[in-house]
């Protein structure tokens, strides 16, 4: 998500706590032995919060639809499905960038 906002409306959903959630991941560790252990599976909670939930607080906002092949290549993971790697080739493919 793109967003933008004016600075009053930012202090103001700031005095504001925001719900979390949770979410079952995989999160790498280092061991008893001090040794470290990437995880191959879902190990760990992460709790987070979404700018999303404060959207009700908000007096008035608008929403720009677009495509999302022309506007949005997102960047939520360190690889695969939504990573930097992810996110340039959308960009490429989108402004014609052969290798």
């Amino acid at each position: 998500m793109c967003n933008m906002f004016h600075i009053q409306v930012l202090e103001e959903l700031g005095k504001n706590k925001l719900p979390y959630h949770k979410a079952f991941k995989k999160s790498d560790y280092l061991d008893e032995n001090g040794n470290w252990v990437v995880a191959e599976k879902p190990n760990a909670y992460k709790f987070e919060t979404f700018l999303f939930d404060a959207f009700s607080k908000i007096d008035t906002m608008a929403i720009m639809r677009v495509k999302r092949e022309e506007e949005f290549a997102p960047v939520k993971n360190a690889e695969g499905t939504d990573s930097p790697e992810t996110a340039r080739a959308l960009y490429k493919a989108f402004y014609g960038i052969k290798e």
